[in-house]
C-alpha cells in the first residue's frame, strides 16, 4: 500500500499476508507503532488486486489532497472489518500519499486481526496517537463514527452517523493539520450487516450477523465483491468552523461535508454497462 513497491509473486504476497496474521516469520524491523515495512511492501499486491478487481474502486478528488501536510482525512465507516480503511490507503498511495489509519481500539484486541492491522501500519484510535502522528508530519485517515459506524445496519448504509464532540478538529488545529472530508460508497456491501448479537453491555463486543457470517464460519469473513466509489473533497478551512470551544458543532460541519460527498458518490457509482446506480 506504499506509493511504490517491488514486484512480488502472488505466492510471496499471500505468504506475507498470512504471516501478518500469525506473526511468522517474526518482524524485527518495525516502527514505534508496530508497522512492518517489509511486510507492507509484500502484501501490497493483494490489496491492489482487491482494489482493482474485487471492489472495482472508482476514486475522485484526490488531487485536492496535494499541498503541504500533515493532512487529516475524515471518512465515513461501514462494515465490521476495516476494508474501507485499506481501500482509502490504496487510493491515497496511488496519488503519492502514504497515510496511517486510526481504527477503533477493540479491533486490535481480536486475535490475529489485531497483529495484522499493526503490521500493516494501522494504529488504535485515541487522542494521544492522533496528536503524536500528526505532529510527526504523518497523514492520517480517521473514522469518527468508530464502533457505531462498524455496527451500522445495512439499511442505514447511506447515512453518516454522529462524529462526536469534535476532538479531531481540536487536534488538527493544535498541530496545524489540514482537514479533508472523504466519502466511501459501497463498503457496506462487503459484509451487509443485518443485526448485531450483543454479548453484554454496550461497550462489549457484538457478533455481527450478515448473510454469510457466522453461518459459513471463517469463510463468512471473506468480503463480498462490490463496486465502490471513494471521493475526496476540498479542504475544510478554519473559517468554516464555529467559534472556539464548540467541538460538537465543528464535528457536525465535517460530518455534513462527508454526507454531501457520500450522497454524490452513491449517485455516481456506475454499473458495468455504464448506467448510473443509485444504491450503495
Amino acid at each position: 500500500m506504499l506509493e511504490e513497491h517491488e514486484e512480488v509473486p502472488w505466492a510471496n504476497a499471500l505468504r506475507a499476508a498470512l504471516g501478518g496474521l500469525t506473526g511468522f516469520p517474526p518482524a524485527f524491523d518495525v516502527d514505534l507503532y508496530g508497522m512492518d515495512l517489509w511486510r507492507v511492501r509484500r502484501v501490497s499486491p493483494v490489496f491492489d488486486w482487491l482494489y482493482d478487481r474485487w471492489f472495482r474502486v472508482q476514486e475522485a478528488g484526490f488531487e485536492n489532497l496535494h499541498g503541504p501536510g500533515p493532512r487529516l482525512l475524515v471518512c465515513n465507516r461501514a462494515g465490521f472489518l476495516p476494508w474501507d480503511a485499506a481501500m482509502v490507503s490504496v487510493a491515497a498511495a496511488r496519488h503519492k500519499l502514504f497515510v496511517r489509519v486510526l481504527l477503533e481500539a477493540e479491533l486490535f484486541e481480536i486475535p490475529y486481526l489485531g497483529l495484522f492491522l499493526r503490521r500493516m501500519g494501522a494504529v488504535p484510535a485515541c487522542r494521544e496517537n492522533a496528536e503524536r502522528l500528526l505532529s510527526e508530519g504523518q497523514d492520517l485517515v480517521i473514522f469518527p463514527e468508530g464502533r457505531r459506524g462498524a455496527r451500522k445496519p445495512f439499511r442505514q448504509r447511506g447515512r453518516v452517523g454522529d462524529f462526536g464532540r469534535g476532538g479531531f478538529v481540536r487536534i488538527a488545529k493544535k498541530v496545524g493539520a489540514r482537514i479533508y472530508p472523504v466519502a466511501i460508497a459501497g463498503s457496506a456491501r462487503t459484509h451487509p450487516l443485518l443485526a448485531n448479537l450483543a454479548l453484554g453491555s454496550e461497550s462489549a463486543p457484538a457478533i455481527p450477523i450478515t448473510p454469510t457470517f457466522p453461518w459459513l464460519g471463517l469463510l463468512g469473513l471473506v468480503p463480498l465483491p462490490s463496486r465502490w466509489r471513494i471521493e475526496a473533497g476540498e479542504e475544510i478551512g478554519p473559517e468554516e468552523f464555529p467559534a472556539e470551544g464548540d467541538g460538537a458543532a465543528a464535528a457536525e460541519v465535517v460530518r455534513l461535508r462527508v454526507q454531501e460527498l457520500l450522497d454524490r458518490a452513491r449517485r455516481r457509482r456506475r454499473a458495468p454497462n455504464g448506467q448510473v446506480r443509485f444504491d450503495s
